[in-house]
């Protein structure tokens, strides 16, 4: 990491060994003076014994100090303390940097003292090393690695190679990710990087149906299929540390997502990939090459531009009236209490029509469901899909015509008029190279009153580039940033500090910390496990805003606190159980399965959780499947939302249990920016 910072190339420590003069050149920053060579006071006061005869105190120092060197570069417990301390993975950056760490610098005859005290011993040698590297590791280097000025320095792997970056624009529907695909098929590994599961679920059974071994991992799942060489992931699990061949991040103009960005920052920076493609919109483009400029890659990048392959009319609206809706159609809306009553509605109006339904809080594997039943159009099958925005990042699906039930969302706070890129992202999901409607998609509105926004949508294009890309820090700098500040009490208290005190490069902006991970932050006060965990468990994709969710979570930090096995803490669910409480479950055993690939010593009842999920999700299939009007008007009233009507009906009595709702975290929000 550091190594880049001072332009020392993996083979300078041994030509400096060998007392070559050596100049070095940094691959991409120019030339950089060589590192002074210093190995103690008194060899700096004697200029270094360059000229004359060294003295025998000065040869018996060097003597003792080349014993060290050797012996604390060749131990495995001092490489993998001084691992943990610089908080990097690769053995032979550790190594060069306690390679660096004894060329530059000047040990003080205090120093050198208590080494000649240790007498040979080499448990109390290398523990006097240890405390002089971590002396001047925080001293000199750290506040380097808390730096969020240049974030591409914390991948290494990927500065050292030379990648060519293939930046496919266009349209939705113009075969870009098809193209990618298929070149990362024809290498020798590869690895596909997804905005959503449920993207990433399709892909990995796209590339296993071609006869190419593909794992899937998403945040609380692995499925393996024989072969490590290709992975599909969702882009938050970017494996960043082996070399691939060809790399593909889907939708990279989400880089400037306020909440998600971070991501797919972190996987162009990090991927380690000979080929990488990006696919997307061309608004990012600006963004891009401001990144690949600042890390010297922009030579490397090529545009390939792409065409929509199915022509895409704006129609006349519907005037509100549903029995107009067709066989194929699509009918979005930006809630799931709409989604439901849209469906009953249509239910009424087109008795002969079959409604399926897509949003956000749905299991991907039954989102897999209800898009493959509707899908089934294509075979003659009179289906129509109403859906949220989440069919707007490449889900296959037979859709004739878009039909956009608003064009206003609740969002942060307020209704908000969708952007043109939204529009433009929705509404070319209809028509569909391959799929039952190749010959041309339609777009309209259910009232009048929107059309003429829809229609200004695609006459005037998706609007403003995107200028600056996502960040947040790794945990490995959060947890050199607690190292340099141990005299705050507590993990919530740094990380308020760290909100506050954050600075980053105009190319940046820092993606919202205090909806996510300052609320779990401040879930796991008053617990003692260690501040490494606590920085990996704040990441955690907690999603449930209730007081149940809230305890749930509140006793699994506990029994991990005692070091006891974390019980799942709820059974799986019978028939006739809520469809918002089903939802609510299915994200609590996503969290426990999350929590347990990075804790199995305590969290040790994925198995168990496991068989709750599969669960949750036949009943939900189930239910979903089911037509009776009474069925339908219960589960219809109960979707409100994500937080069910009677949050706030009793009030929180543990003080530690933490206020998850939006009100808490935004007014949290406006307390740190006055602060």
């Amino acid at each position: 990491m550091l190594l880049i910072r001072h332009g020392v190339s993996r083979c300078a420590p041994a030509l400096l060994h060998a007392g070559v003069r050596w100049q070095s050149v940094h691959p991409r920053h120019g030339r950089v003076p060589p590192p002074p060579r210093l190995s103690s006071e008194v060899d700096r006061q004697m200029g270094g014994g360059v000229r004359g005869v060294r003295s025998k105190q000065l040869e018996k120092r060097d003597a003792l100090l080349r014993e060290i060197r050797t012996l604390c570069t060749r131990s495995s417990s001092v490489r993998a303390e001084v691992k943990a301390l610089i908080c990097e993975s690769q053995d032979d950056i550790v190594i060069n940097k306690m390679e660096y760490f004894f060329d530059n610098y000047s040990f003080k005859d205090k120093e050198i003292a208590r080494f000649e005290s240790c007498k040979g011993d080499t448990e109390e040698t290398l523990d006097e090393f240890y405390r002089v590297f971590a002396d001047w590791f925080y001293m000199h280097e750290a506040p380097r690695y808390s730096d969020m000025h240049r974030p591409w320095e914390w991948f290494p792997k990927a500065r050292y190679m030379r990648r060519r970056i293939y930046f496919h624009a266009g349209p939705t529907n113009s075969g870009k990710t098809y193209e990618s695909l298929e070149r990362m098929m024809k290498a020798r590994s590869g690895v596909y990087c997804a905005p959503l599961k449920l993207l990433a679920a399709q892909v990995c059974e796209k590339v296993n149906k071609a006869g190419v071994p593909c794992e899937l991992v998403i945040g609380d799942e692995v499925i393996f299929n024989g072969s490590g060489e290709f992975i599909s992931c969702t882009v938050e699990m970017c494996p960043l540390d082996e070399t691939i061949d060809v790399g593909i991040i889907d939708e990279i103009q989400m880089i400037g997502d306020n909440e998600r960005g971070w991501a797919w920052t972190r996987a162009l920076l990090g991927l380690p990939a000979r080929e990488i493609h990006l696919c997307g919109e061309p608004r990012a483009i600006p963004v891009i090459k401001k990144l690949l400029r600042a890390v010297g890659e922009e030579e490397s990048l090529r545009i390939m531009w792409h065409e929509r392959l199915v022509p895409l009319k704006i129609t006349e609206p519907l005037s509100g009236d549903l029995r107009k809706v067709e066989r194929g159609d699509c009918i979005v809306t930006f809630s799931r209490k709409q989604v439901y009553n849209i469906k009953n509605q249509i239910e009424e109006a087109r008795p002969g029509l079959k409604v399926n339904i897509v949003y956000g809080a749905l299991p991907h594997d039954v989102r897999e469901a209800q898009t493959s039943e509707f899908n089934k159009v294509g075979d003659g099958a009179n289906s129509v899909l109403v859906a949220t925005d989440a069919i707007a990042f490449g889900l296959n699906l037979n859709i004739r015509r878009i039909i956009f039930s608003t064009v206003q969302k609740f969002t942060q706070g307020e209704m908000r008029a969708l952007t043109h890129a939204n529009v433009l992202q929705i509404g070319g999901r209809a028509g569909r190279a391959g799929c039952a409607f190749a010959d041309c998609g339609y777009v309209t509105s259910l009232h009048n009153r929107d059309t003429a926004y829809v229609r200004k949508a695609f006459e005037q294009g998706a609007g403003e580039l995107i200028q600056r890309a996502g960040l947040i820090p790794t945990a490995d700098i959060l947890g050199v940033y607690w190292n340099l500040h141990q005299d705050v009490a507590s993990y919530y208290d740094l990380l308020k500090m760290f909100i506050k005190e954050v600075e980053t490069e105009d190319i940046f902006f820092v993606c919202d910390m205090t909806r996510q991970m300052l609320p779990i932050a401040e879930m796991m006060e008053g617990l003692s496990f260690p501040i490494q965990e606590k920085i990996v468990i704040s990441f955690v994709p907690w999603g449930d805003r209730s007081e149940e969710g809230a305890k749930l979570l509140r006793g699994w930090l506990e029994a991990h606190d005692r070091e006891e096995v974390v019980h799942v803490g709820f059974d799986a669910p019978t028939p006739g159980t809520l469809l918002q409480d089903l939802e609510r479950m299915f994200k609590w055993t996503e969290c426990y399965g999350w929590l347990a690939m990075r804790f199995p010593m305590t969290f040790t009842q994925f198995d168990k959780c496991k068989h709750i999920k599969d669960s949750i999700v036949n009943l939900m299939k189930a239910e979903l499947s089911r037509s009776d009007e009474d069925w339908q008007k219960v589960h219809a009233a109960s979707a409100v939302g994500d937080v069910p009507a009677d949050f706030n009906a009793k009030p929180i009595q543990d003080r530690r249990l933490v206020d998850l709702s939006e009100g808490k975290v935004r007014s949290r929000l406006e307390d740190l920016r006055k602060a």
